[in-house]
């Protein structure tokens, strides 16, 4: 079978063509709570339906480690109800602070809100790691940790990083781009388990502008050509 080479449309050519598609694989909106969790949540679902594998990488680490950090500090309020001192907040100032299983009274915190020692692993060994190799761009430990067929499927790479020089533009090739939908589906249901476990509500008390254009974004409205369920 021969293959033809696909004809080049541009940048803004390739977004048109590929937007509805990347659309229809996002994860369902996460419960609207307040603008410092949902609009990370669509910034991250936005660079990836928009071709931004590695900006929403990084919406993703920092959308973890934020969720954690507001639950961690107040689990019962949220948005503008939301106190806590300046101390409280370098206390849990990142995920190694918050992630501290040899503290009692942390630990017991973070089985309340995550329900098991398992999904505590899950945030020590799957979130901690992706928002550290993201935030310092370390190309070496994302391919390492996050290059192989749990995330890639058969895009796997089986070498580690140095083999190949070429592996440097891995993240701009198709890496981020499977490793990013896989992360927000992966991450959708953990941040489920998370906000469940909160009493927070949904705070529109200066908002609604901001929860109109979250609604809107997985609406699909405005998009001509995405279509939608009658």
């Amino acid at each position: 079978m021969a293959f033809q080479k696909a004809k080049w449309k541009g940048y803004f050519g390739f977004i048109e063509e590929s937007i509805q598609y990347r659309w229809e694989q996002l994860p369902k909106p996460l419960p609207w709570y307040e603008p410092s969790i949902n609009m990370l949540y669509l910034e991250a679902c936005s660079a990836w339906v928009f071709g931004n594998n590695v900006s929403s990488c990084n919406m993703i680490a920092n959308l973890l480690e934020h969720s954690l950090k507001m639950a961690l500090l107040d689990k019962t309020a949220n948005g503008y109800r939301r106190k806590f001192s300046k101390t409280q907040l370098q206390k849990y100032y990142t995920f190694k602070d918050m992630l501290n299983t040899e503290d009692r009274v942390l630990n017991e915190k973070l089985m309340n809100l995550l329900d098991s020692k398992e999904e505590i692993s899950w945030w020590i060994n799957v979130a901690k790691p992706f928002r550290n190799a993201f935030s310092h761009m370390d190309i070496q430990k994302i391919i390492s940790m996050f290059g192989n067929k749990e995330y890639l499927g058969n895009y796997y790479i089986e070498s580690e990083l140095g083999d190949n020089p070429g592996q440097w533009g891995h993240l701009w090739h198709r890496l981020a781009d499977i490793l990013a939908i896989k992360m927000l589906k992966e991450v959708y249901n953990h941040l489920n388990i998370l906000y469940g476990n909160t009493k927070w509500e949904s705070d529109l008390s200066w908002w609604e502008s901001q929860k109109r254009i979250y609604d809107s974004f997985f609406l699909g409205e405005g998009i001509s050509f995405i279509k939608k369920d009658v």
